[in-house]
């Protein structure tokens, strides 16, 4: 049962560090000390029934093989513990860096959305300004227009006429609305 059960532990094992060809070579020399030890068993069950000389050296030959294995078992599983450390070490620093790249990220977002929101909120302040000013001006503009006793008129591109005060209806006797 121990040895099926040490079989299983090996399979395990070198599923998991297929990865890491040293750790791979010994466990296929646990392996091969299984065998050993298995074939010194089938010795010792076979001499059991005859001498006891014979029997003394296969218990000894299993010995040998027992501590080699328990060793090369233990020169595993502290390697194993070993690489399993270091594989936590380097996911608990991927994790904290990931966090910090993340974190970062966010605080650059948002600075840039408060930036982009200022600049927008600027821009706004400064057109609604920029509309009033041009407001007021029009109405000045409109202001001037409609007291000017002189004749004012402005004609655009495709010379249609554009403003045409009071004054200027006076001057050529035509309704400044008709113009």
């Amino acid at each position: 049962t121990r040895l099926n059960e040490g079989r299983a532990a090996l399979a395990r094992a070198t599923s998991l560090t297929s990865d890491t060809p040293a750790q791979t070579q010994r466990l296929r020399e646990a392996a091969q000390l299984l065998v050993d030890r298995q074939a010194l068993l089938r010795q010792l069950l076979a001499t059991r029934s005859g001498a006891a000389e014979p029997a003394a050296a296969v218990n000894d030959s299993l010995a040998a093989v027992s501590a080699r294995l328990s060793a090369a078992l233990d020169s595993v599983e502290a390697r194993e513990d070993a690489t399993l450390g270091s594989r936590l070490t380097d996911q608990a620093f991927s994790a904290r860096l990931t966090a910090f790249a993340t974190l970062t990220l966010m605080m650059l977002g948002a600075g840039i959305g408060l930036l982009a929101h200022r600049s927008i909120r600027r821009d706004m302040e400064r057109r609604a300004a920029a509309e009033a000013a041009l407001r007021a001006s029009e109405a000045k503009f409109a202001g001037i227009l409609a007291i000017a006793a002189e004749a004012i008129i402005t004609v655009d591109e495709q010379q249609r006429i554009v403003h045409f005060n009071q004054g200027a209806g006076e001057i050529f006797r035509y309704d400044p609305a008709q113009m």
